[in-house]
């Protein structure tokens, strides 16, 4: 947690576990260390996603995953379209020989 940070480690903690679990609040809260019955834990998600600096810390971390994520599928998308023969000599002829 950063020193200019608004959240208090249980926060952080919830907002970790609401982005790795897909955003369901109340399994985050849960994770997070909140109070374990069912009908608190709706409760502490519902008001942990109103709150602003949480609202604040989800939206910045999601931004910084897509960039992630465009990084991750321009490489993919440049592989794929590579010239298999660039990456590994020979593999022509296999493949040449392998659909004959």
């Amino acid at each position: 947690m950063s020193e200019d940070s608004r959240l208090t480690a249980k926060q952080e903690k919830f907002v970790e576990c609401y982005l790795s679990n897909g955003g369901n609040a109340t399994q985050a809260a849960r994770d997070a260390g909140y109070s374990s019955t069912g009908e608190t834990l709706r409760t502490v998600a519902y008001e942990n996603l109103t709150k602003p600096d949480i609202q604040a810390r989800i939206a910045a971390r999601t931004a910084e995953a897509k960039i992630h994520t465009d990084e991750v599928l321009g490489t993919l998308a440049s592989h794929m379209r590579a010239d298999i023969a660039l990456v590994m000599p020979g593999v022509s002829e296999i493949l040449c020989k392998s659909i004959i």
